[in-house]
């Protein structure tokens, strides 16, 4: 309980680390269940840039959100502006379109929970490849 994880492997191309805790360690573990089920030991996959892209992504959907509102905010305005029914079924099929996209957008965007629960896991950034971690 409480090893150090070595590193194993590490993909230059693929940018991705390995660490390894030693197998004679998590062997004679009291709770090995609770991290692995491996007989090799406990091994985690880390790839450094994962926080990065993800928070990447979250940042063009904000934009991608915020150009979304102003499209329907103006496609409101010119609603009110031409009354002709041939222009507000245009308009009117504009502002569904955009309704939907922005909807999409919109629960892709807050899907992922709080903003801090969103940051600690784009910071631990690590999968188990072995079992869970505890």
């Amino acid at each position: 309980m409480g090893q150090h994880l070595r590193p194993v492997a590490s993909d230059c191309f693929g940018r991705v680390n390995r660490y390894r805790a030693p197998a004679h360690v998590c062997n004679a573990c009291s709770i090995k269940d609770l991290c692995t089920n491996s007989d090799h030991g406990l091994e985690l996959e880390h790839n450094p840039n994962s926080w990065l892209e993800s928070e990447v992504k979250r940042f063009h959907r904000g934009i991608s959100l915020s150009i979304l509102v102003l499209a329907a905010l103006l496609l409101i305005a010119e609603m009110i502006r031409h009354q002709r029914p041939t222009e507000l079924l245009i308009l009117g099929g504009c502002l569904g379109a955009v309704a939907v996209l922005g909807t999409r957008l919109f629960a892709a965007y807050f899907a992922r929970g709080s903003l801090a629960q969103s940051y600690a896991k784009a910071r631990e950034g690590r999968t188990d490849t072995t079992g869970p971690i505890r």
